[in-house]
């Protein structure tokens, strides 16, 4: 029964974050035509298996703020967005589907395009 309940929360959260990804191109299309770019990719996750990620690399010259600044920028403002911190040396943002409904892309959309303009 324990197995078969984990592997019902594992489905669970793999439908979930497959619903999420329109929602992930909302976002791409709110950061579209600044210097980043934006691509969704499948990053496997033991707990969720394939997570759809918004991953946006930045171009530092042109923004004149690195991935860390960014990353500070969005924690530090209203409302606080916290992102995958791992890529950040190479100036790449990491935004899961996960947990991620309408109102939160919007929300995430508006904040990056405030801190990257």
């Amino acid at each position: 029964l324990l197995m078969r309940l984990k592997t019902l929360s594992k489905e669970k959260t793999i439908d979930e974050a497959k619903q999420s990804e329109p929602l992930l191109l909302h976002i791409v299309t709110a950061v579209d035509g600044l210097p980043v770019e934006a691509t969704i990719v499948h990053r496997a996750s033991e707990e969720t298996g394939a997570v759809p990620t918004l991953k946006i690399k930045m171009d530092q010259k042109r923004l004149g703020k690195d991935a860390f600044t960014i990353s500070k920028e969005l924690r530090d403002g209203n409302p606080r967005l916290c992102v995958n911190d791992k890529s950040l040396r190479d100036n790449t943002l990491l935004i899961t589907a996960i947990n991620l409904n309408e109102k939160l892309a919007d929300i995430v959309g508006e904040r990056l395009r405030d801190v990257f303009i």
